[in-house]
């Protein structure tokens, strides 16, 4: 079982590092929990990040979760870069 939740979050990490929000949030997902992967909650706040910064919604309310839990300053959305579009 951990061979195949460990090869699942391979295919996730390449799907999350190609830029799809919701294998992001799922990577933040199992960094958090340690399912198929050592746990690291600094990861998972990353990923969670990176995928609220694109407009994923729970990620977006896991932060405001994670942040409250661990006295973090509340998540904000990152500043558009000159050029760049928003989706």
């Amino acid at each position: 079982m951990k061979f195949a939740l460990f090869a699942a979050g391979k295919d996730v990490r390449k799907l999350a590092n190609s830029g799809d929000t919701d294998a992001m949030y799922q990577l933040g997902l199992m960094y958090e929990s340690g399912d198929g992967m050592m746990q690291n909650t600094p990861i998972a706040l990353n990923r969670f990040r990176q995928a609220a910064d694109k407009g994923h919604e729970k990620a977006k309310e896991k932060l405001g979760q994670l942040s409250a839990k661990y006295r973090l300053a509340p998540y904000t959305p990152k500043a558009s870069e000159p050029g760049e579009e928003e989706e």
